[in-house]
């Protein structure tokens, strides 16, 4: 079974979802093409849930995602990590689920 990888990324961060999604698409391919299944809640969520009424339900529902991946990738622009970014990175250490920076 392949190894599954969660995909640490702003949404909201820097005020451009659309951009976000964007680069989230990219980072999803490129994960698939090393051989593992990325998992982006990213692509999902933004269809259905409603970031300004619903930011704790979402967040809960993406640890709950992150802890069943073996690996974290989180990705910073200029070496920002935004909160809800940090909140994942420190339920995925805290579940002891390796965690890599990627910098933009």
């Amino acid at each position: 079974m392949s190894k599954l990888i969660y995909v640490c990324h702003p949404f909201y961060g820097h005020g451009k979802p659309e951009k976000n999604l964007e680069l989230v698409k990219t980072i999803c391919a490129d994960i698939w093409r090393e051989g593992f299944v990325p998992v982006a809640p990213h692509l999902s969520l933004e269809h259905f849930a409603d970031e300004g009424t619903e930011r704790v339900r979402i967040l809960d529902s993406c640890v709950i995602l992150l802890k069943a991946c073996s690996e974290v990738r989180a990705f910073r622009y200029g070496g920002v990590v935004t909160e809800g970014m940090r909140l994942e990175i420190e339920a995925a250490q805290a579940a002891g689920i390796c965690v890599t920076f990627h910098d933009f």
